[in-house]
Formats: structure tokens, sequence, C-alpha cells
């Protein structure tokens, strides 16, 4: 997933980039409750760029996939192992409590697992695994920039459902 967007700031070997939400993200609809406004966003900065760069940033396929199965599959397989195991888990150490219920507390049980088992994990990458990082000064005469962030010009180039 490509990006471009105007360095707001440079520490170190990330930079802060405003851009705007992406064109995938319209027809999503998956996180609804957050805005349209444009958003920070820090990336590894790989070309030097300096605040005030318009900069293209990119977040890989293979990266994204995998966070969103950190962040989606691991806990969903989690809680449906709790459902299933639920009920005989608690048959074998002798609880006599309703399967339903069996299984409904060992599937938040599980989730909360999954959920510390990704914070470890996570913890354990350390800070850049899932971060953008920019691979390009952009120039500013290919940008089209408007409130809501910048885009490239060539993505305005073309048929209407490119925008």
């Amino acid at each position: 997933m490509k990006q471009t967007g105007v360095v707001q700031s440079a520490h170190g070997p990330y930079v802060d980039v405003l851009v705007k939400r992406p064109d995938a993200c319209h027809g999503c609809g998956a996180c609804k409750l957050a805005s349209d406004e444009p958003r920070v966003v820090t990336a590894r900065n790989d070309v030097g760029a300096l605040a005030g760069d318009i900069v293209e940033i990119e977040l890989s396929g293979a990266t994204l996939m995998r966070a969103v199965g950190l962040a989606y599959g691991v806990p969903l397989v989690m809680f449906m192992l709790g459902l299933l195991l639920g009920e005989p888990i608690a048959r074998r150490i002798g609880l006599a409590i309703n399967p339903s219920l069996a299984s409904a507390t060992m599937a938040f049980i599980f989730l909360a697992a999954g959920y510390y088992i990704i914070h470890h994990y996570d913890r354990s990458l350390g800070a850049g695994a899932f971060m953008s990082v920019a691979t390009a000064i952009v120039d500013s005469e290919q940008v089209e920039c408007a409130p809501e962030g910048c885009v490239a010009a060539e993505r305005f180039s073309g048929s209407e459902e490119n925008r």
C-alpha cells in the first residue's frame, strides 16, 4: 500500500508524515468510527527526508497481511478454540456447570490469552516491525495537495474510479 504525504517532522531514523486515508479504505468500512481526516503516520526514513518534503511511504502487502492476521486472525482462532474446548475442559476438571456457559467462559479466557500472546510477540519484534517506509521524496510538481492530504498526480490521471 503506497501513500503520498508531507513530512511534518524528522526524528532520528523516522519521519512523521501527514497522509490522507487511502482510497482502498473508502469502500471497506471496517473502521467507520475513524474519521476521514488526514492522520500522521510514523515511517522509517530510508530516503533522508526532512520536514516539509513530500514523500511516498509504503507498507508492503506481506507486512500488511501479517499485521491483519495477527490482529484479527489470532484472536478469532483463540476464541473459536475456547468455544470448542470449553465444555470438554469443564467436564474433565469436574465442573458441573452448563456446557454453553463453560464454552462461553473458556472462549473469553482463550481470547484474553490470545491478546496476551499477541502483545508479547509484538513487543519481541521491536518498534518497526509493522512500520511504513518512506521510499521516495516526490517532486512537488508531481503531487496534487488538497486540504485533506496529498496524492501523486499520476493517480489523478485516468478513469474516475481511480480517484
